[in-house]
């Protein structure tokens, strides 16, 4: 990231310049380096099992599955709300949670559901 800072801020914004290749590779390492760094910390600290870890991992494929039409049915629901767009994003995703997890959990009690969620 130094060596990206260094560069001079135009050069660095404009495309296929060696300064914004150099940005590029330095944002993408800071990346990985960040996830490499929140796993091992989730994985030596965090690393326990609960009643509400156990059934939010059972559900996970299911939520995976249903949560885009959840999001886009509240994201629709929300269209005529006149507020800022974090705003609706707050409520769509404090609504959006509960909801789907509830309805994964309503698709996996469904007879032989969970084989596939």
């Amino acid at each position: 990231t130094v060596l990206a800072i260094s560069a001079p801020r135009d050069a660095a914004l404009q495309p296929g310049t060696w300064q914004s290749q150099r940005l590029a590779a330095a944002e993408s390492a800071f990346a990985v380096g960040a996830v490499l760094a929140l796993l091992a910390l989730f994985q030596r600290r965090f690393n326990r099992r609960s009643n509400a870890w156990t059934f939010l991992s059972e559900h996970a494929y299911a939520v995976y599955f249903l949560h885009i039409l959840v999001v886009v049915g509240l994201g629709h629901a929300f269209s005529w709300w006149e507020a800022p767009a974090i705003a609706k994003f707050a409520a769509v995703g404090a609504l959006a949670l509960p909801l789907c997890w509830g309805a994964a959990y309503a698709l996996r009690s469904l007879p032989r559901a969970d084989r596939v969620f």
